[in-house]
């Protein structure tokens, strides 16, 4: 994050003063991970913004061949919130999907595409929830409808979950004494094959609390894999990890 705002500052006091404008590009290895060199890189990233005060911007991701992989519009950058069309590309080229957001919600159309161009779903959501919608087969016969997102998930649900965590996390009375707990945030990963990958803390109480919290994330069994459009994919996750002395 510290990266990311230094950068601003520099192309905005040095490139756009005048319209308060910036542009940045991030370099990501295999693992879609940030690497300063571009030698090491396997994607990059570019982030333009017109609104520098409000942060709203357009993110484009490409392969290091130039090929455009998708392009998401934000009303907050930093933040991530969705917040306009989301596009993304098949890798040979051509849409895969369009999706419309608001405040980081589905609102409206839903569509995704086949690579040879044929419409595969055509939905509508409001407020995040679906209200109707089709899918098609590669040759554009109806097909039976399916949901365009699930979720990864832990194997037996939430309350499974949070009994592992806390089984996995032992906090010493010295410790307990020099802290009044709080929530640990750990994002990670979970990808196609339902590993958890990517762990880092992205809200801290504690150092050592953290590590607890980091700990026990990294040490999950496999999860139930998320499920976009019919195909597994990697999705992000947020664990908060409460601590009560």
């Amino acid at each position: 994050a510290m990266k990311f705002f230094s950068t601003f500052i520099v192309l905005f006091s040095l490139y756009l003063p005048s319209k308060a404008q910036w542009v940045d590009t991030i370099y990501l290895d295999a693992d879609h991970n940030e690497v300063d060199d571009s030698s090491a890189a396997s994607y990059y990233k570019i982030w333009k913004s017109t609104d520098a005060e409000s942060l709203e911007g357009v993110m484009f991701k490409y392969d290091m061949n130039g090929v455009l992989l998708f392009e998401n519009n934000y009303s907050n950058v930093k933040e991530l919130v969705l917040n306009g069309v989301s596009k993304y590309y098949h890798p040979e080229g051509g849409l895969k999907s369009e999706v419309m957001y608001l405040n980081n919600k589905m609102q409206g159309k839903v569509q995704t595409y086949y690579p040879n161009g044929q419409l595969k779903r055509d939905d509508l959501y409001e407020n995040d929830l679906f209200v109707e919608g089709k899918c098609y087969g590669k040759t554009g016969n109806d097909t039976t409808h399916f949901p365009y997102m699930q979720l990864p998930s832990y194997p037996g649900g939430e309350t499974e979950l949070y009994k592992f965590i806390a089984a996995s996390i032992t906090v010493s009375y010295k410790l307990s004494k020099k802290t009044n707990g709080g929530i640990v945030r750990i994002q990670f990963v979970v990808d196609e094959q339902g590993n958890v990958r990517d762990a880092e803390v992205v809200q801290s109480v504690h150092t050592k609390l953290d590590k607890l919290a980091l700990k026990a994330v990294n040490d999950m069994p496999r999860w139930n894999f998320g499920i976009f459009d019919g195909e597994p994919a990697a999705v992000y996750y947020t664990l908060p990890v409460k601590f009560s002395f």
